[in-house]
């Protein structure tokens, strides 16, 4: 139905999203016939450390 292969679809459920890009999920998530929602925030690093992406779970 998605196009992708049960071990790829695994590791979206389990949030080891590394190789994914965003436009694959949205495909994906468009052969799933959902509607999606983006939201994308702009916070201030932490001096000294690195830029972190967290995902918000609703």
């Amino acid at each position: 139905m998605t196009g992708i292969a049960a071990a790829d679809f695994s590791r979206i459920r389990q949030a080891k999203l590394k190789g994914f890009t965003i436009d694959r999920l949205m495909t994906i998530l468009d052969r799933l016939n959902r509607d999606v929602q983006v939201s994308v925030s702009v916070l201030p690093r932490v001096a000294g450390g690195r830029g972190q992406v967290q995902a918000a779970h609703a």
